[in-house]
């Protein structure tokens, strides 16, 4: 990958105006600017743009956007055009925060030479990415460990433990695909693995089953005598029931008629018990008529008084209905005459009321018109004061001016005082984690000493179970062999019995010569394949014994190896802090090497804190300005303050005199209203003294009055004749029943002579069924028990029938069973020979996984590359040390208990003597660490057999002495021949004249980064 052109807005240092970087023909360049000036933001705005990564990890987007963007709801976006594999593409990221919601784009193009224009390749964060690490070769750790020298990570490879190394060469190597192989075939195993699991669960599963033919066999012969003998019983039972329900149809026609009888005998009793109750209800009703017509006389009586009494009463009540329409009316002309009072009672109230206002009003008016001479008096001595107002305002608003700003300088003072207080309680925070650190520096070696045994320990373990490994594929391979020797008995035992029976025949030949056999030659042939059987199944019984032999030490193997896994798993993650532990103790020793640093700035800190002063002298020189001018105003808050009360009284003044004047012109229209009020008054009062406000009202009401006194209307003669009408209630109604009594009298009695004749008739006829039916009560008793009967039959019957489908269903299972164990021998035979092929193929992808592992082709390749390597590292180191640094690369090393383990570790040497990493100075770390990730980027161009990539070298010179400087910017020099583009990162300004083309990177006045090409 080579950048040709770099775009970027809102990230980390770079502001929302767009700044471009062209790459495109710098060869090798320098990347210049002050500490924090945004050099190394321009390199993790590459790996951003194509890994969605930056700062050596996955930093969240919301960490890598400027301040003022994320605050504003603003986006993040990175465009970079660069070159792989001969081709020209562009990606684009951006990113955009509003509130909690956050927003992520990604965008591939690749550009079209004929139409000289890119083309949209792909979009969608997951799909562009995936294409992304396909189309670069390279993961983002595998870039920042070969081609990217990050700023503080020079020895990031040398960090890494073994399997990260190895791992790191891998995807320098492109050993991914034999990782996909290998796994392929350890899937194939794991899948025939279970296969067999299953065939050989099925093959047991066989074999029992087998056993049981004979068994089936009898018991089917026992089912089919048992299905015989029911199978007559039945018969026997049919009959008998068939002729039982010849009897039941003969009683069940004599039933029928005794059911006709039995109904007809329950209708003549309903019929006699209807007569009866009419009957009896005639002679009750013939007995009231009886009563009615002997009161004759006080019935009639009754009803022509009642005819009496109800004239009278209608009389009264049209005298009443007059009367409450006069009453009525009376009422409303009373309501009307009250209505019209309270109305004059209430306008004389707002009269007397709205007077005795005015008069106040007027009171008022004449306290004001006493006040106008002294308060104009008052108003001319405030002409003065008023100028000198003017002038205290304007000394106001200079003060305040001058006094803000003296204020603006204290709140900076104040917040640079809080700023260096931060620092100074920082610096000391961490003098105190250094404190601490120093004293876990020793526990750290101790805790690494423990893991490095555990380590070890695991090691020992993975050798045992690589040797299980082994011997359960020898083991594997035995069991393949008995399988196949099987097969070929199976085989061999099936021509045998074929051979026997053509042998038998009477026809049978020699089955070398194929000459005619004779009856003492076809003995001899059958006895002869009859001993070979024999042979034949005894060595099968052996070979059968060692297959289990073999598949119970393969379980017991299989224990053991699994026993191991836990325990090895079980050590990994015991050891697994050990790699974080060893950089913690770096970390830790680095941390230890600064702390005389931080304690003599902490110390600088707390002196000027101290003191109060010296902490930014312009401003403290600008603030004592301020405040000199304001003393030399001669402002006096005091009086500013008295005047303004004078002031305001004065104006009080003024709209006191103004309401004055309008007084004098109010008193006039006040004295006014007042006399036409007075006159209305003295209306209202002789309008109701004299109540000539309702003099028709009053004439109306009395003539009604009259009216209702003359009708004459007496509520209590009224009220009586109610009462007696009450007590009538009913008369004529009792004459209409005594006219009608004396005809239904004569009815009555003809109809009690037809009823008694009704009922002499049907207790003849219900006579004469009751003797009938005694006849037929004897068939009702024999059907019954000829039912009983037919019911027990059919109920034996069917348990007989019920027995014979059970036998019947026994007899088709065992009949299935027997042709299922027929199936389940052929089956047998099959699965013999699939095992035996199976077992080939999982020996065979075992195999294959275990070639295309990481200590397979994988391991020889990588030793293949570690000599190019170490020679390679060796010739820059040569030049950066002056050949008094060697490093060496090893692969292997002895245990404790003198085994050889896999390792890839890095040893330098200084005069012919080891030294460890950490003992070596920070420019001399810095060299081995340069020189070993430069050949690794070298590799990484011979290995992808493309177009030279990109180096980037972020700050590095500054821990090297001027030689040292001299000897890797040679070494640059010689090297950059196989890169497109090298790019050193510097802070230095003595480098910059070292490199034809600069590319600076500087603040602006906002604090945004801006970028310059130049040279």
């Amino acid at each position: 990958m080579i950048p040709q052109l770099l775009r970027l807005e809102n990230f980390l240092s770079y502001g929302s105006e767009p700044v471009q970087v062209e790459f495109s023909g710098l060869g090798c360049a320098c990347l210049s600017g002050g500490n924090g000036a945004g050099k190394s933001a321009l390199l993790e705005a590459m790996t951003w743009a194509l890994w969605g990564k930056a700062r050596g990890g996955n930093i969240e987007a919301d960490r890598l956007i400027n301040a003022s963007a994320r605050a504003s709801g603003g986006r993040m976006r990175v465009v970079l055009e660069f070159i792989c594999n001969g081709d020209l593409y562009k990606v684009e990221r951006w990113f955009q925060k509003k509130g909690k919601s956050a927003n992520t784009t990604l965008t591939l193009w690749v550009y079209n030479s004929s139409k000289k224009s890119y083309q949209l390749w792909s979009e969608g964060v997951r799909q562009t990415q995936r294409l992304l690490l396909e189309l670069l070769g390279l993961d983002y750790e595998t870039f920042i460990t070969t081609s990217f020298l990050l700023q503080g990570q020079a020895d990031r490879f040398h960090r890494a433990s073994d399997s990260e190394k190895k791992e790191i060469l891998g995807r320098i190597l492109g050993l991914s695909l034999y990782d996909r192989l290998a796994e392929t075939a350890r899937e194939e195993a794991r899948l025939t693995e279970g296969q067999l699991e299953a065939l050989e669960g099925e093959r047991s599963s066989l074999r029992a089953a087998l056993r049981d033919e004979g068994g089936v066999l009898r018991e089917l012969e026992e089912v089919q005598g048992k299905v015989q003998a029911l199978e007559g019983e039945l018969s026997d039972k049919r009959e008998k029931l068939d002729k039982l329900g010849g009897e039941l149809a003969q009683l069940g026609e004599k039933l029928g008629k005794l059911r006709a009888l039995r109904e007809e005998r329950e209708k003549l009793a309903d019929e006699l018990s209807a007569l009866g109750n009419q009957e009896q209800a005639a002679k009750r009703e013939l007995s009231s008529l009886k009563e009615l017509l002997a009161r004759s006389d006080d019935i009639r009586s009754a009803a022509k008084e009642q005819a009496s009494l109800q004239a009278e009463a209608e009389r009264w009540g049209k005298l009443l209905a007059e009367d409450s329409t006069l009453t009525g009316k009376i009422t409303a002309l009373e309501k009307e005459i009250a209505q019209r009072e309270r109305g004059l009672l209430s306008e004389r109230a707002t009269l007397r009321e709205e007077v005795s206002a005015l008069k106040g009003e007027l009171k008022s008016i004449s306290s004001l018109l006493a006040e106008e001479k002294g308060l104009r008096a008052k108003l001319a001595e405030g002409e003065g004061l008023a100028e000198e107002m003017v002038k205290q305002e304007e000394l106001a608003e200079k003060a305040k001016e001058l006094e803000g700003m003296a204020e603006a300088l204290r709140r900076e003072l104040s917040a640079l005082r809080g700023r260096k207080q931060a620092e100074l309680a920082s610096q000391r925070e961490r003098l105190s984690k250094l404190e601490a650190l120093s004293g876990e520096f020793s526990k750290m070696q101790e805790e690494s000493a423990q893991l490095e045994t555990l380590f070890r320990e695991r090691e020992g373990k993975e050798g045992a179970l690589s040797n299980i490994g082994r011997k359960t594929t020898e083991n594997e391979r035995e069991l393949a062999s008995c399988g196949q020797g099987l097969t070929a008995i199976a085989h061999r035992l099936s021509a045998l019995g074929e051979l026997s029976t053509t042998a038998r025949g009477a026809d049978a030949v020699c089955p070398l010569c194929r000459r005619e056999l004779d009856r003492a030659s076809r003995e001899e042939v059958v006895a002869h394949l009859a001993d070979e059987e024999e042979a034949l199944r005894k060595e099968e019984a052996l070979l059968q014994e060692k297959e289990k032999e073999l598949l119970d030490e393969g379980g017991r193997l299989s224990e053991l190896q699994s026993h191991l896994k836990e325990e090895i798993e079980e050590l990994k993650l015991r050891t697994k802090p050990l790699s974080a532990l060893l950089w913690r103790m770096e970390q830790a020793r680095r941390e230890l090497a600064h702390r005389e640093e931080h304690e003599a700035e902490a110390d600088k800190l707390s002196r000027h804190l101290a003191q109060g002063k010296g902490l930014d002298p312009k401003l403290e020189e600008r603030l004592e300005d301020a405040l000199q001018e304001v003393s030399l105003l001669g402002y006096d808050p005091k009086r500013h303050l008295q005047m303004q009360g004078e002031l305001s009284a004065i104006r009080a003044l003024g709209e006191r005199l103004r309401e004055i004047e309008d007084a004098g012109v109010r008193q006039a229209e006040v004295e006014a209203r007042m006399e036409e009020l007075e006159g209305k008054l003295v209306v209202l009062e002789r309008a109701l003294d004299e109540r000539s406000y309702a003099r028709e009202l009053l004439q109306r009401r009395e003539r009604t009055a009259e009216r209702r006194r003359s009708l004459g209307y007496d509520r209590r003669a009224h009220n009586q004749v109610e009462v007696e009408l009450e007590r009538l209630a009913g008369a004529q109604e009792r004459l209409i029943e005594l006219t009608l009594a004396k005809e239904r009298e004569e009815n009555l009695g003809s109809m009690l002579s037809q009823l008694a004749e009704q009922s002499a008739s049907r207790r003849e006829r219900f006579s004469h069924l009751e003797g009938e039916l005694s006849t037929y009560e004897e068939y009702s008793k024999r059907w019954e028990q000829a039912k009983e009967r037919q019911k027990q039959l059919k109920e034996e019957l069917g348990a007989l029938e019920t027995e014979k489908a059970q036998l019947d269903r026994q007899e088709g299972a065992l009949k299935e069973r027997l042709s299922a164990l027929n199936e389940n021998r052929k089956r047998a035979d099959q699965l013999r020979v699939k095992v035996g092929e199976l077992r080939e193929r999982d020996r065979l992808a075992r195999l294959l996984a275990e070639a295309c592992g990481r200590r397979g082709v994988q391991a020889r390749m990588i030793e293949t590359v570690l000599d190019e390597l170490e020679r390679s590292a060796n010739a820059i180191l040569a030049t950066l040390t002056g050949g008094s640094l060697h490093l060496r690369l090893i692969t292997q090393e002895l245990t404790k208990g003198g085994r050889k383990r896999e390792v890839l570790r890095v040893v330098v040497s200084q005069g012919g003597s080891r030294r460890p990493f950490e003992l070596f100075s920070g420019g001399e770390a810095f060299r081995i660490s340069f020189a070993l990730r430069l050949a690794i980027s070298r590799l990484l161009v011979g290995g992808n057999g493309e177009s030279p990539p990109f180096l980037v070298i972020d700050e590095g010179f500054g821990t090297q002495d001027a030689e040292g400087i001299e000897a890797m910017i040679e070494t640059i020099g010689k090297v950059s021949a196989d890169f497109a583009l090298i790019l050193v990162i510097t802070h230095l300004e003595e480098l910059k004249s070292r490199f034809e083309r600069v590319i600076e990177v500087e603040r602006d006045g906002g604090g945004f980064s801006r970028v310059r090409v130049g040279g």
